[in-house]
């Protein structure tokens, strides 16, 4: 599939060269172009975004094939066909990306949008010689543009140094008020900030993100994971429902259960509430099952039972432990805690 893509945007290329003179400029259709960009920058993430920026881009090109743009979009669309994980992408993926790139340049090797995002794919493959001789020409053709300082930042990022990321991206900040590189900006900020200790400045920049795009589960979804980590269990909740509602994938329910197991635990053994501790508990296993929270729901259902007096919770608390047991067999917590019911019940 990448492959015919490729092939079928080679071939309007060329079609272009055949057509035109080098270096000369057709006229515009920037609709087009802006509305594919927004589509990207305002959803990352997001699949569809990225096959309907697709379609404008390929249709834009069928009635302008000199606009030179659309082949940085078209490239950042490559990557995403690509994503693995992190900043890892599938080498033929950025290797499509630069050959479209390339073509981009053909048409107006002055565009500094092609040579920013010319750097980001050497990024990707760990050539950062070449990706800072991309940001450093970019700035030549366009020393304000902020797509260049977040290509600074990501440079730096890979490469370990996230003061210096940080820097960047408070740059980006200072010097755009466009709101997706505010966002990819803050980023920075708030990993950096929470590496130092400095939560206050971390958690500023995840509220700015919020407040740029409040419907976005994934900004929600850091946040939360940020305040799961800051131990504020509570208001981690509340962001991560929040999330999962926008939302419902994998990795908030993971930071959901881990949240309500981390303040179910709490409750059972700081404050004694067990009542409440076995609900949070339960509210982790309908995001993740897992042994260990079946063993703490257990325990918790022991205790809830000694201090009301209704031993009829100790059968739940038997097919937490079992079930506990029945994801890992060898949690010894669980076994300990199984046999001693057991025996008390006989």
């Amino acid at each position: 599939m990448l492959h015919i893509r490729f092939l079928a945007l080679l071939a309007v290329f060329l079609l272009c060269l055949g057509t035109h003179a080098p270096g000369s400029l057709a006229a515009p259709a920037p609709n087009a172009y802006l509305q594919a960009r927004t589509l990207l920058d305002e959803q990352p993430y997001s699949s569809a975004a990225y096959e309907q920026a697709e379609e404008l881009e390929q249709q834009l090109l069928k009635r302008d094939p000199k606009h030179a743009q659309a082949y940085a979009l078209l490239a950042r669309i490559e990557e995403h066909y690509g994503y693995q994980s992190g900043d890892d992408y599938e080498p033929e993926s950025l290797t499509k990306a630069h050959a479209l790139v390339d073509m981009g340049l053909r048409l107006n090797p002055r565009l500094a949008d092609l040579y920013v995002e010319k750097g980001f794919i050497y990024a990707y493959q760990r050539n950062f010689d070449e990706a800072r001789r991309m940001l450093k020409r970019a700035r030549e053709l366009d020393p304000k543009h902020a797509g260049g300082g977040l290509l600074a930042a990501k440079i730096a990022s890979l490469n370990g140094d996230e003061a210096e990321a940080f820097q960047h991206a408070m740059g980006v900040i200072r010097s755009t008020t466009y709101a997706p590189y505010q966002r990819r900006a803050y980023h920075y900020v708030a990993d950096y900030s929470e590496t130092i200790g400095d939560l206050v400045t971390a958690r500023r920049a995840y509220q700015n993100s919020m407040t740029l795009f409040p419907k976005d589960p994934w900004i929600k979804n850091n946040y939360s994971r940020f305040l799961r980590d800051a131990k504020q269990y509570d208001e981690a909740i509340s962001i991560g429902e929040a999330s999962k509602q926008l939302m419902d994938f994998g990795m908030i329910r993971h930071n959901l259960a881990t949240a309500y197991q981390l303040r179910g635990y709490e409750r059972l053994s700081k404050q004694k509430l067990y009542a409440k501790a076995c609900e949070d508990f339960k509210r982790s296993l309908e995001n993740k099952p897992d042994p260990e929270v079946y063993y703490l729901l257990g325990w918790s259902l022991q205790q809830l039972a000694g201090q009301t007096q209704n031993y009829a919770l100790l059968d739940q608390s038997e097919q937490a432990l079992r079930q506990a047991l029945a994801l890992n067999p060898k949690h010894q917590n669980a076994k300990t805690a199984l046999d001693y019911q057991l025996k008390f019940k006989r």
